[in-house]
């Protein structure tokens, strides 16, 4: 007898390892009577080639890398230049960019964080000005100082998503399981006992089927976070290494573990080999790093063959 799709899909949702962790395979269809090769909405049509084109110029030449970076970097300046005040009005000083060349491009003055905070106004673009298109306001957390604040659009929100989606399947992390996140949140939200909630985030929730996602404050006491996560029991741990650090050690002298723990996320700060080596030491497993800010989106992204 054939199996039916629906008990291909059971089979290796009962059991991930089977499908070699890569259930994220089975994307969401926007037909009700094809589900594989799934047919993607359009949003997600536009992510998938995005990731496509990116998952393709890994095998690049690192001069043909270098080339589509600089055409790019060269179309954003001549669109600063010509739409934002603050680099209208100091053209003399940033057209140098505009020359395709690395000289030209490091020759450019650095905008300083408290320039960004001055001049916040003359560094919004016409057509932001003019709300043309919608727009969202962000802020760093201030975490060391005064916060930094920025707008952005649906391309930015765009990316966003795509570089989330990237980093996940780079790991090959299913998403069907459960993923816990341990990090600060505004005016004390998601403190102890934290929320819960199915689905991983809009990047994923609308390209794949997900999980469950459990939110915890880090403000909260460290015998309280390893309480939440022996009761959560995730997959995946989303946390900063300074708060890791702590986790690690508490469940290293209590002797405890997470048997369902595969990988552990860090942001926000630096991973050390303190870090990695508790990390190992607690749960025998291994720490994704990744560089970002509110500001500016993802910086750097660990590569799941060289750690």
């Amino acid at each position: 007898m054939v199996p039916s799709l629906e008990g291909i899909l059971s089979y290796l949702k009962s059991d991930p390892q089977r499908s070699g962790g890569q259930v994220s395979n089975v994307f969401r269809s926007e037909s009700r009577r094809i589900r594989w090769p799934a047919i993607p909405k359009p949003a997600n049509a536009k992510m998938m080639s995005v990731l496509h084109q990116l998952s393709l110029s890994e095998w690049s030449l690192d001069t043909t890398i270098r080339k589509r970076q600089a055409a790019q970097l060269v179309r954003l300046l001549a669109y600063a230049i010509d739409k934002v005040p603050y680099y209208r009005e100091r053209r003399s000083e940033y057209v140098c960019g505009l020359d395709d060349t690395e000289s030209g491009w490091t020759a450019l003055p650095v905008l300083g964080r408290a320039d960004l905070q001055q001049e916040e106004k003359r560094l919004i673009g016409d057509e932001f000005r003019q709300r043309r298109e919608r727009v969202y306001e962000v802020s760093s957390s201030g975490s060391t100082g005064r916060p930094v604040r920025v707008l952005q659009n649906r391309e930015v929100q765009f990316f966003w998503h795509v570089f989330t989606l990237r980093e996940h399947f780079w790991h090959r992390r299913d998403p069907l399981l459960k993923l816990a996140t341990i990090k600060h949140y505004r005016q004390g939200r998601h403190a102890y006992p934290g929320f819960r909630r199915s689905g991983w985030g809009s990047a994923l929730d609308s390209m794949v089927e997900t999980g469950d996602l459990a939110l915890l404050n880090s403000a909260t006491d460290v015998d309280l976070q390893v309480k939440w996560l022996s009761e959560t029991e995730p997959a995946y741990l989303l946390t900063y290494p300074s708060n890791l650090k702590l986790l690690a050690s508490e469940f290293i002298a209590r002797g405890k573990s997470l048997e369902n723990l595969r990988q552990i996320r860090c942001l926000g700060e630096t991973v050390d080999e303190e870090v990695r080596r508790l990390t190992e030491a607690a749960w025998g497993v291994d720490v994704a790093d990744m560089y970002s800010a509110q500001e500016v989106g993802y910086i750097a992204l660990q590569c799941p063959d060289h750690p």
